[in-house]
This record gives C-alpha cells, sequence and structure tokens, in this order.
C-alpha cells in the first residue's frame, strides 16, 4: 500500500499518510482513472490543484481532458491532502472525486 486515508468532511481535506517517499504520479478525475468510460464527460477548460502538506501544485485543465495528472516528489509521513477543480472565471472550486497515488521511482 503506497498511502492509507481518513476522510475529514468538515474540511473538505484527506488525511492520508505517505508510507513509502519518492516520485509519484498523482491522478485527479470525477470518474475512476483505471477504468475505462465511455460516457465520460469532458472536466471543462479551467484549473486543477492539489495541495499535499506545504506542496501546492496547479495545472490548466485542457477542454477535452477527463482526468489530470501531477508528477511530484513526496516525503515519507503523514500529510493533509486537498484536491479541486475550478472552472473558468469566478467559478467555485469543487472537490475531486478520485485521487490514484503511483509510486514511479524513488
Amino acid at each position: 500500500m503506497v498511502s492509507k486515508h481518513n476522510r475529514l468532511e468538515t474540511s473538505k481535506q484527506i488525511a492520508i499518510e505517505i508510507v513509502r517517499a519518492g516520485e509519484y504520479e498523482i491522478t485527479l478525475s470525477d470518474k475512476h482513472p483505471e477504468i475505462e468510460h465511455p460516457d465520460a464527460l469532458a472536466l471543462g477548460c479551467g484549473e486543477a490543484k492539489l495541495k499535499i502538506g506545504d506542496l501546492e501544485l496547479k495545472k490548466t485543465i485542457e477542454g477535452d481532458a477527463t482526468q489530470v495528472v501531477f508528477k511530484t516528489k513526496l516525503e515519507k509521513g503523514p500529510a493533509f491532502l486537498q484536491a479541486s477543480f475550478t472552472p473558468p472565471g469566478k467559478g467555485e472550486a469543487r472537490p475531486t472525486t478520485f485521487l490514484v497515488f503511483r509510486h514511479v521511482g524513488s
């Protein structure tokens, strides 16, 4: 197991424990990204945001994207995680539905 988590509904954060330090690909999606969804809708333009502890990453969402992948190095230990999608303009951020962590190296 790469990480374990407990959802904290009131703060829209997830408490996680990174059990193996190294390089990760972290996928944010509204549908499980490892299962093919022929009816998956594009996320639309806007911004994806991922915050793990003090690390904050942002990425522009391309118009036809159904998921966003961040690549980063994570240290072993506890952290709070927040992940959201924000539509263009002044839309309100909404939490992502699925997060998949994949360890890709040390």
